[in-house]
């Protein structure tokens, strides 16, 4: 079951699906990282999603959109889910 996002094992960082949610797990304090689905948004669009902050730690979870794929133009393309740790 997936929706597009990554699954990968980088050594630092586990991307996966875990009981039906996506799962960003970081493996060193301080660290942050991020994911991108594989899909390119339209010109106007909804986002809706709901969220658990499987380590209880403030600001350590989010979601952005309408993000370039480069994270740096203006144009929005992309989402992104973001862990901290």
């Amino acid at each position: 079951m997936g929706s597009g996002w990554p699954v990968i094992d980088t050594g630092n960082v586990q991307y996966e699906y875990l009981s039906g949610e996506y799962r960003i797990l970081l493996r060193n304090a301080n660290w942050w990282a991020g994911a991108t689905p594989d899909i390119t948004a339209a010109n106007a669009y909804n986002v809706s999603v709901d969220v658990r902050n499987a380590s209880g730690v403030y600001g350590s979870y989010g979601f952005m959109f309408g993000v370039s794929s480069d994270g740096a133009s203006s144009t929005p393309s992309r989402s992104i889910a973001m862990a901290s740790g």
